[in-house]
């Protein structure tokens, strides 16, 4: 059975800037790229798209008002649909070839892996922060996407969630 790869949409979740350093990536690695002949969204369209957005988040500067915050939401948003329909045809094309979708500048969605047990953190250090806080500083754990806190005023007979972080 031949992989499947598909596009990770996950930049409609970046910041502002975050996709003012992303986009022009894409934009450069579709530029003459053969692979993608037939975009739904045009590379130039999709660079003024870019520029529109750009220029919406600086106007907006330090002084946001509703109307501008309006205008940045959608050049942003008109900015990511456009990267939709374009990562959707990328995704199409390179379906199963993951050097070809990489060479899009798009990402991969990452396989999944199976679950296995995670280690143990260890407390490294424990600080006072004000008068009803503890800052804890953990080990690493490799493959951790937060940590669960639990305390126990008695001996480790029973535990109390204190928080996810």
């Amino acid at each position: 059975m031949l992989a499947r790869y598909r596009v990770s949409y996950t930049f409609a979740e970046l910041s502002d800037s975050g996709l003012i350093v992303y986009i022009p990536v894409l934009i450069i690695c579709l530029t003459g790229n053969a692979a993608f002949p037939a975009l739904p969204v045009k590379l130039a369209d999709f660079t003024d798209l870019f520029t529109a957005f750009q220029t919406a988040v600086t106007n907006m500067g330090k002084n946001s008002n509703p109307q501008l915050t309006a205008l940045r939401d959608e050049a942003r948003e008109a900015l990511l649909d456009a990267a939709r329909k374009n990562g959707a045809y990328v995704q199409s094309v390179a379906l199963n070839s993951l050097s070809t979708l990489l060479s899009s500048g798009y990402q991969n969605v990452p396989t999944q892996s199976p679950s296995s047990p995670l280690d143990i953190p260890t407390i490294l250090s424990v600080t006072n922060n004000g008068t009803t806080q503890v800052a804890l500083r953990l080990s690493p754990v490799t493959n951790a996407k937060s940590y669960q806190i639990q305390l126990s005023m008695d001996n480790g007979k029973t535990w109390t969630l204190a928080g996810a972080f």
